[in-house]
């Protein structure tokens, strides 16, 4: 049987679907370091299903790195940068069946109240790059995407005038400063998307929520974009339990992540609800994630051998959200 008939089995369309699924989850519960105590932080995850697609058996079928630090943002202004790198290289199986190679890099506002800009890579059968800057003087996020080799350049940003060309002109540095050819973008033909006063992005929801002070039974809700839409997040700090990580038990915090679409903070979720357990130290860093789906469980697990305080630099103290972030207990 050629790849071409094994790849396109139900089975296999299905198992490919989900771990698209899966990946987004990711991006919208990314395992990033809170706050200036954690600059530098580095952490490496083992990512594995099982299911009715593996005949119950579990399989790893990729592996993500993040990583974050405190620095200048695209603009110069003091910003964390967190990217998170997923990919199936070095599973057979997955490569097989659907290689894929994910990066989101995403800068955010120090004080964990704006998103600025989400560069967003992914490589499957196809290759697609966007960039989403959150431009807060004109409270709109802008997305410009990578042209297609056969696509001729039509427009350089940083070519108009007015207040398109201010903002062509703002691009036009953002893109530069990240090392690209801006003759290689274009924007969006899609209207701009309103922001509203605060909003985060997929890599600083996490991050945002690490640091709180939990305790069981809170709620934490949050608004977030990838730049097409706005999702409502309700985080509920579930409670407290041991959950083993380098061959001994560690306390933790366990929360769950519910999104909700069109302005709702209840009702009909937008993705099925993401477990989360934070240790339950002053890191709070994230040791495992779950998510449940109808044929499978897909798995997020820090990797075995790896000390968790190895990878936090000392000293700093950690962040505080904005009241309008708010927490209902």
């Amino acid at each position: 049987m050629g790849r071409a008939e094994r790849t396109d089995r139900p089975g296999f369309r299905a198992l490919r679907r989900w771990t698209a699924g899966l990946l987004c989850l990711l991006y919208f519960s990314p395992a990033l370091p809170s706050g200036p105590a954690l600059q530098g932080e580095r952490l490496e995850y083992r990512i594995s299903y099982q299911g009715a697609l593996s005949a119950m058996a579990r399989i790893d079928i990729c592996d993500a790195v993040l990583e974050t630090s405190l620095e200048q943002g695209p603009s110069g202004e003091p910003a964390y940068r967190s990217t998170v790198r997923i990919s199936s290289e070095g599973h057979e199986q997955m490569e097989r069946l659907y290689p894929f190679r994910y990066r989101l890099r995403s800068f955010y506002s120090a004080d964990l109240q704006h998103s600025i800009l989400l560069d967003k890579y992914r490589k499957t059968r196809k290759e697609r790059h966007e960039i989403v800057w959150f431009d807060w003087e004109r409270r709109v996020a802008e997305r410009y995407k990578r042209r297609k080799p056969k696509e001729a350049p039509r427009h350089v940003p940083g070519a108009g005038s007015g207040s398109d060309g201010r903002k062509d002109e703002g691009m036009l540095r953002i893109l530069s400063g990240l090392g690209y050819d801006p003759a290689n973008f274009r924007p969006s033909s899609k209207t701009g998307l309103r922001l509203p006063g605060l909003l985060l992005d997929r890599l600083s929801l996490l991050q945002a929520a690490r640091s709180r002070d939990f305790s069981p039974g809170q709620e934490i809700r949050l608004s977030v974009s990838d730049g097409k839409a706005i999702l409502n997040y309700r985080v509920q700090v579930l409670g407290r339990e041991p959950i083993g990580h380098g061959g001994r038990m560690r306390d933790s915090f366990k929360l769950r992540f519910d999104a909700f679409a069109d302005g709702r903070w209840s009702g009909r979720t937008a993705h099925p609800g993401v477990f989360v357990w934070l240790t339950a130290d002053g890191s709070k860093t994230p040791v495992r994630f779950s998510v449940d789906y109808a044929l499978g469980t897909f798995v997020v697990q820090m990797k075995e051998g790896r000390d968790i305080q190895a990878s936090v630099a000392q000293g700093g103290v950690t962040p505080s959200l904005p009241d309008q972030l708010s927490s209902a207990r």
